[in-house]
């Protein structure tokens, strides 16, 4: 699984359509057990909210003889179905490893919301390349970054392995990672996924050049990738900030448009680094063109086009221009940013 972005439009209580780039799909049923159908078949998804869990069964349109797929409300209450896939007979339990029936154990206890002892489960699974990457994951929510850039790095010294028990017991791992303040992406247990994670880790230890280094490797897998782009875009911008820093991510948003939030986030960069470049003309453009371009983004995003059009502003000259833009700030959110004592409030 690489990184997914999808827009979802609600179309009525427990039906949505979902519009990706495999194509439009219309998904019905409650939070935790969804029936899609789309393109390429008809989708069965059950899992466990806030746990990032779940188990997907997939019948092709082209199948000409296969069981019938059962409505949502048909299924099994979500716990009760992943703890069925998790469990091991006795026969297979004499040949799964210590560790793996280590894995198991921290993924049920996940399910039924037992954090504590997940975590404590990873541990005892770290030779296995999910086990590290699951007890990475529980590491960096519960904000202890060193623990777990150490767990991360052990999953990427064992990329080829990531996965394998996700797949093994017909698991699908799908785990989130905040990009910027008003980004976050969705990634499974894979390369990009755990570099993703480690980026993340290295920023909250303030080791901005280990974040470099992975975004690089990130860069290197996928240049097009505009989720790695975005992030390299950030800390080349925020932490770096040099000219060469900036002229890099002018570069990285070349021919670039504004037509999703993430893409419309590295345009944003490129409006940041303009402007500490003295080009504050150009800058000016950037973020006017993305405040103007659509009226839908989500407000953090656009409370940051207006922050970083009110700073340009302010270098400008244009006081006034730039007081509407703070004060338009502050009405929505009083505590953004310096917004309070740009307006001379505090």
């Amino acid at each position: 699984m690489g990184f997914r972005f999808s827009r979802r439009l609600n179309i009525l209580p427990g039906l949505s359509l979902n519009l990706s780039k495999s194509g439009a799909s219309v998904s019905v049923g409650p939070r935790g057990a969804k029936l899609t159908l789309g393109p390429r078949g008809v989708r069965q998804t059950v899992g466990i909210p806030g746990t990032g869990l779940s188990y997907t069964t997939t019948r092709s349109w082209d199948s000409s003889s296969r069981p019938p797929i059962l409505p949502p409300s048909t299924l099994p209450p979500p716990a009760e179905a992943i703890a069925d896939r998790l469990t091991l007979g006795f026969f297979k339990s004499l040949v799964t490893s210590a560790e793996e029936k280590e894995w198991l154990a921290g993924v049920q206890a996940m399910v039924s919301g037992n954090e504590a002892a997940a975590a404590s489960h990873f541990a005892n699974s770290l030779h296995l390349a999910d086990g590290a990457l699951m007890a990475g994951i529980l590491a960096l929510k519960r904000k202890e970054p060193q623990t777990a850039a150490d767990h991360l790095e052990s999953a990427r010294d064992r990329v080829n392995e990531l996965g394998l028990h996700f797949h093994k017991y017909g698991l699908t791992g799908s785990f989130q990672v905040k990009i910027t303040e008003e980004i976050t992406a969705e990634m499974g247990p894979n390369e990009r996924g755990v570099l993703l994670l480690l980026t993340e880790a290295y920023q909250r230890l303030h080791e901005i050049q280990k974040a470099i280094d992975t975004l690089n490797a990130l860069y290197e897998l996928d240049p097009a990738d505009v989720v790695v782009r975005v992030s390299r875009a950030e800390l080349l911008v925020d932490e770096i900030g040099t000219p060469e820093a900036c002229q890099q991510v002018v570069e990285l948003a070349k021919d670039v448009t504004p037509g999703s939030e993430v893409e419309a986030a590295l345009l944003l960069f490129k409006a940041g680094a303009l402007r500490k470049l003295g080009l504050l003309d150009a800058a000016l453009d950037g973020a006017s063109d993305l405040i103007s371009s659509r009226k839908d983004w989500s407000e953090r995003l656009r409370l940051a086009m207006r922050y970083e059009r009110g700073i340009v502003l302010a270098a400008l000259g244009e006081t006034q221009k730039s007081r509407k833009d703070f004060g338009f700030i502050y009405a929505a959110d009083p505590g953004y940013e310096d917004v309070g004592t740009r307006l001379g409030l505090k």
